[in-house]
């Protein structure tokens, strides 16, 4: 199941059981008593009890499509900010962290890159730079922590391996 799927269903599910509550416990409190008869008298072809059942489902309606949206904002803040359950919605695709490499440029000098993955319901956003080890300089967009020197970058290095 793909991690969209997976966000979908349990919103929907959540909002299945909400739902159900409102239907069975608050949607029943809608008396054709409540529907004042200035209404009545607008639409004279409905009786009462038929406006109160075309209330009942257009409360049934927005109430679905408010409770989602409310749902589905929650559930999206919260998996940017739970780890644990970030792997649960995207499962084995979960990728996330700072990774470190080395690869040779033309001349056989060693580089050094150190790249930062995020992912949310959008997709992947990957950060990175390089260091030159023959020049002790970064390129790149300055990463979060930042090394100054190239020391201090192994060090990093040694210390995330």
């Amino acid at each position: 199941m793909q991690a969209i799927q997976r966000f979908s269903l349990s919103v929907s599910t959540a909002t299945v059981a909400i739902m159900f509550v409102i239907i069975e416990y608050l949607v029943p409190m809608l008396q054709a008593s409540a529907i004042p008869t200035t209404v009545s008298q607008l639409i004279p072809f409905a009786t009462a009890a038929q406006l109160a059942e075309a209330s009942k489902l257009a409360l049934t309606a927005l109430a679905t499509f408010g409770t989602y949206k409310l749902l589905a904002g929650i559930l999206i803040k919260t998996i940017d900010r739970v780890p644990y359950l970030k792997s649960f919605i995207f499962g084995p695709s979960y990728v996330e962290g700072t990774w470190i490499g080395q690869f040779r440029d033309n001349n056989n000098q060693p580089k050094w890159t150190v790249e930062h993955f995020e992912q949310n319901l959008d997709g992947i956003v990957i950060r990175g730079y390089v260091v030159r080890m023959e020049l002790n300089t970064l390129h790149g967009p300055p990463p979060q922590r930042r090394s100054t020197t190239l020391a201090e970058f192994l060090h990093i290095r040694t210390a995330v391996t």
